[in-house]
């Protein structure tokens, strides 16, 4: 009786080494992370402890198996990052041997002289900042769309390129604006006002797509005023029934 249960259990023993042996190597891991990654190119994969499986509800045994790593990768504008992730694998009947299914990545953080203040200068902070303006104008302007009836040329306040963490910039834009002025007592006109704004611009992980968004006015200067009849003010167009760029006037 003991040399039969001694004989099981040496037999279970094999029957488990030879079932983790079925788990994917080290080398099919990596091959599979580099695969899934694409928006760059990784150039390191290391692995960072041991696989872990996990039961899924309606299953009667490991349907689950997850690998973490640690990577490095390249992205499509120079910027290098590194990230963790879990390579995940699955499943359908105990003896089926494992499938990749995805990659869960989380943790990017920037690599040394990789900054995102790094990769966006003045020229691109501009095109961004004038895509988002021509985007969500509404969001912009300093007054309601049907008050602003043209969008002078703005700069990228020099030195202004500021950056929180590896995905998150500030910068500051002198912008310039001909709005209504017929609500101050005067006669119908029209002014010019020009605006210190504080752009914030958050970069998506995955896409590396910028988001921006005005976030203060940390400034308004009325530089000039021009009186109007009300029927000329009432025919000018305004952002609400024009497009933006038909009433942008600097330089695109």
């Amino acid at each position: 009786m003991l040399h039969r249960l001694l004989t099981l259990i040496a037999a279970f023993g094999l029957s488990i080494a030879a079932h983790a042996a079925t788990l994917p190597s080290a080398t099919q891991v990596e091959a599979d992370a580099r695969a899934a990654v694409k928006n760059g190119t990784v150039t390191r994969v290391e692995i960072d402890g041991g696989w872990k499986q996990e039961r899924e509800a309606g299953y009667t045994f490991a349907n689950v198996a997850k690998q973490a790593i640690i990577a490095d990768k390249q992205n499509p504008d120079g910027s290098r990052q590194q990230f963790n992730a879990l390579v995940i694998y699955n499943r359908g009947a105990p003896n089926d041997a494992w499938q990749f299914d995805r990659l869960f990545s989380y943790g990017f953080k920037s690599l040394a002289g990789d900054a995102p203040s790094g990769t966006i200068d003045a020229t691109q902070a501009h095109a961004l900042t004038l895509a988002a303006m021509r985007e969500r104008p509404g969001g912009w302007m300093p007054v309601d769309l049907r008050l602003v009836f043209r969008v002078d040329a703005f700069q990228i306040v020099p030195g202004s390129i500021q950056a929180r963490d590896d995905t998150t910039l500030y910068w500051e834009i002198d912008a310039n604006f001909v709005v209504d002025d017929s609500g101050t007592g005067q006669n119908p006109g029209v002014k010019k006002l020009k605006q210190r704004i504080k752009v914030e611009a958050i970069q998506q992980t995955m896409t590396k797509q910028w988001i921006l968004t005005k976030q203060a006015e940390l400034s308004n200067e009325t530089v000039n005023r021009q009186a109007l009849t009300r029927p000329q003010l009432d025919s000018l167009p305004t952002l609400a029934t024009a497009p933006f760029d038909q009433l942008y006037f600097g330089n695109r």
